[in-house]
């Protein structure tokens, strides 16, 4: 039997404030309370024999396995491979989300030195960034600046953030 009330799941028990949703025959009810992408250890991306789908870029799944499977057809290698698809941890609270803009900023800069690969990132219209990696060869060193910028006004931001958030 499944149950329903305002708000979200926080037990499987059913509380006094729930209601058994009317239900028609055919129906069908969606139960959406579970944590879709919930915090696992990341793994190499390649190794050996075997691929461990991750997001590359938080929030950007379908991105990161396009990315993976241009990585794993360019490159020959899985150390090389590894170094350009490092894992990003999914987030779910803000202090998350701001090590998560920090890792785009290092991904961001990881793969714009690759030749190779920053033309491929220019190209696809999944990748949120992919303008970043059109600019001109001389506007380049610009970009990396302000990157670095960012990174940086995001970690003190973060340095500041840690410890308020580590007191609730």
């Amino acid at each position: 039997m499944s149950y329903a009330r305002a708000g979200s799941a926080t037990s499987t028990r059913r509380p006094s404030n729930w209601t058994t949703p009317r239900s028609r025959p055919g129906s069908l009810y969606i139960d959406c309370t579970a944590h879709g992408l919930g915090q696992r250890p990341p793994v190499p991306v390649f190794d050996a024999a075997r691929i461990t789908l991750q997001s590359l870029i938080s929030c950007q799944q379908v991105f990161s396995a396009s990315l993976a499977a241009h990585v794993e057809a360019a490159y020959v290698d899985d150390s090389a491979r590894n170094e350009l698809c490092v894992p990003s941890r999914h987030p779910s609270t803000d202090v998350d989300w701001l090590r998560s803009a920090i890792n785009v900023g290092d991904r961001l800069l990881r793969w714009s030195a690759d030749p190779q690969l920053r033309d491929w990132l220019g190209k696809p219209r999944l990748f949120l960034y992919s303008t970043l990696m059109l600019v001109p060869e001389e506007q380049t060193e610009t970009v990396t600046q302000l990157i670095h910028a960012e990174k940086s006004r995001l970690q003190e931001l973060l340095a500041h953030v840690e410890p308020a958030a580590a007191v609730l």
